[in-house]
């Protein structure tokens, strides 16, 4: 799995090996490298040896700078 924040590869993760109707549930991080508002974070899920994504889901955050 990738994960993506506004177009830049932020952390993978994996692989996973699922058998047929097996879930995987946990805690995924991710630190967006700047601050903004409405930066699309996405969740890419691959089938081992292919290249095109499987699944995919994305959600938007507003990341404060810090101080």
């Amino acid at each position: 799995m990738e994960v993506i924040v506004d177009g830049i590869t932020n952390e993978e993760i994996g692989p996973v090996a699922l058998v047929h109707q097996e879930k995987w549930e946990q805690e995924v991080g991710f630190t967006p490298q700047i601050a903004g508002e409405k930066q699309k974070v996405e969740f890419l899920l691959f089938r081992q040896g292919r290249s095109e994504v499987y699944q995919m889901l994305y959600i938007w955050v507003d990341v404060a700078r810090g101080q």
